[in-house]
């Protein structure tokens, strides 16, 4: 598929009926996937209010950074206390941010929708996770590694940073 020479040669050992699909057609349906998976991620990410201020530039530059990563209902999908890698959007389901108390019983600080955001804390202040956040219903995610939301997230980062104090409010 990528117009070099073949690395293998296959050999049947048995009668078999194979399927063939050109070069062209297959390069066209993956990129009619791609282009519908950057569509969607987009207008996700133009209806958030924190990155509706964005161009569609830098929404197209920002979508084809994400990927899309599912979590069934009560996985963690931050653990607290562990160096923060990634920014996550929530796409579909219902997560809970908890803390451990001094007993280390989690307590629930704050609860996430769809369409809400969580995991910029560590990645602004480059330390570990405040709290963990559990799916509490099965959950898919977009999520952005530490790199690229801060390559691709400089303009709203005074407002990341202006909505951290927020959380005080919730802990």
């Amino acid at each position: 598929m990528s117009g070099c020479p073949r690395k293998a040669t296959i050999v049947a050992t048995t009668d078999v009926l194979l399927f063939g699909i050109e070069r062209e057609v297959f390069r066209t349906l993956v990129l009619v996937k791609y282009m519908a998976q950057r569509l969607r991620f987009e207008e996700i990410v133009a209806g958030i209010p924190l990155l509706s201020s964005m161009d569609q530039y830098e929404r197209a530059a920002l979508a084809d950074a994400c990927e899309e990563a599912p979590y069934p209902a009560g996985s963690h999908i931050i653990c607290e206390g562990e160096f923060g890698q990634t920014f996550y959007i929530l796409l579909e389901g219902s997560a809970v941010a908890t803390q451990a108390d001094e007993a280390g019983v989690e307590c629930p600080v704050k609860s996430y929708a769809s369409g809400e955001y969580f995991g910029e804390l560590a990645l602004l202040r480059n330390e570990v996770r405040a709290a963990s956040v559990v799916a509490e219903t099965d959950c898919r995610c977009i999520v952005l590694d530490k790199a690229a939301f801060e390559r691709l997230l400089g303009p709203v980062r005074a407002i990341l940073s202006r909505d951290a104090d927020n959380y005080a409010k919730h802990i």
